[in-house]
């Protein structure tokens, strides 16, 4: 898949043509890559190498768990805590709006008729939760665990049931 990707590089706004590189979901053997971290035998604080970040707000994630952002400074952040496994990275967010929805009955779409919806199913790669709702204006948290992040957490790859916590309407 191409996309147009907005970036700022040098204080500038810049557009980039960038392609996704194909990924087959199914055939993932686990849930953790282990070329998205440093591995650290004894623990650290020291996030030093940076560089190509300077200036930039960053994503933490350490040990199984978000840990805030943090302005790279001198080419290192500064979480506080020591940890294993880290990964920092720039944050981005993910927008997905579906097309309209309708049902197949049994002499084809059902346009125009009312019908209930059981259940809405999502498929989640890699995630630790996301923010659903009837439009953008109005998102609930979609917790997959609710810990209060004392353990590592694991991410999910599977279907997960979408919670409808907006109610009806006659839309």
């Amino acid at each position: 898949m191409w996309t147009v990707i907005g970036r700022t590089v040098n204080s500038s706004s810049v557009k980039y043509v960038e392609q996704f590189q194909p990924f087959d979901w199914e055939k993932v053997s686990s849930p953790y890559d282990q070329n998205d971290c440093y591995y650290v035998d004894s623990g650290t604080g020291a996030w030093n190498t940076l560089t190509h970040l300077e200036g930039a707000t960053v994503a933490g994630y350490a040990d199984g768990r978000p840990i805030g952002t943090y302005t790279v400074s001198s080419g290192a952040i500064s979480p506080t805590g020591t940890y294993t496994n880290k990964l920092a990275g720039l944050p981005f967010t993910s927008v997905y709006e579906t097309m309209p929805l309708y049902a197949i009955g049994k002499d084809g779409p059902v346009l125009g008729e009312w019908t209930d919806i059981m259940d809405l199913r999502v498929k989640f790669y890699k995630s630790l939760g996301c923010h659903v709702g009837p439009d953008s204006s109005n998102l609930v948290d979609w917790e997959f665990s609710p810990d209060s992040f004392a353990t590592t957490l694991d991410v999910v790859t599977d279907f997960k049931v979408a919670p409808f916590v907006w109610g009806l309407d006659d839309a």
